[in-house]
């Protein structure tokens, strides 16, 4: 009875350990270019007005950054870079989403981890080869 009691215990701390790390969320970033190391990275979102709202900051060391909290449902966020044109949308929910950039083209940002910015990104691949067949097909008329 003592060692069921313990096996059960022993049990249901593992469990406890390791449903804490299924909820929440956690970007972990990579920025390419030339950026300074302390390079603020900062989470935006836009509030009931479409204005731009600062939710959490993040620096730059050698080019990595990281943001972590929790997310009640998924929702569409901002990354931008202080000093750098543009910014990187993304779906933020829980879960671990890896965005890989490049400091001179943030608007091609690979992302991936959840579910959500999977299909984001494989939404953005196939809107990207719609245009270039476009773009194709227009240069074909154009010479025609």
């Amino acid at each position: 009875m003592k060692k069921t009691l313990l096996i059960i215990a022993c049990g249901l701390a593992i469990a406890a350990c390791n449903d804490g790390g299924s909820e929440g969320f956690r970007i972990e970033g990579s920025l390419e270019g030339d950026l300074a190391d302390g390079t603020q990275v900062i989470l935006r979102k836009s509030d009931e007005n479409m204005q731009p709202v600062d939710v959490d900051t993040a620096t730059l060391d050698a080019g990595r950054f990281s943001f972590a909290g929790t997310a009640d449902q998924p929702e569409l966020y901002y990354l931008f870079v202080k000093g750098v044109r543009g910014g990187i949308p993304l779906i933020l929910e829980n879960g671990t989403i890896d965005v890989r950039a490049h400091k001179d083209s943030l608007q091609a940002a690979e992302l991936s981890g959840t579910p959500q910015n999977d299909a984001y990104a494989a939404y953005i691949q196939g809107a990207r080869e719609k245009s270039r067949q476009r773009l194709s097909m227009n240069e074909d008329m154009r010479k025609a």
